[in-house]
């Protein structure tokens, strides 16, 4: 964890608040996506985020599948 990229360290968080939110609120899982990837990643360009056809942002979505099936 300590050669891990500044940008990088609150990840396992948002993704773990993100499978929470999505089991509680499941009708509002892209607006939580959308707005954890907007926290976690500041100096991307968010407008061509997209939750069906995420390739850079897929590895928050992924971590919170990982984080699922551990749970």
């Amino acid at each position: 964890m300590r050669n891990k990229p500044k940008n990088y360290r609150h990840t396992g968080l948002m993704s773990f608040l993100f499978v929470i939110f999505s089991k509680i609120l499941p009708f509002s899982t892209s607006f939580f996506g959308f707005f954890i990837l907007s926290i976690d990643s500041k100096k991307r360009s968010l407008a061509s985020y997209d939750v069906g056809n995420a390739t850079r942002e897929g590895r928050l979505i992924e971590d919170a599948i990982a984080v699922d099936v551990k749970l």
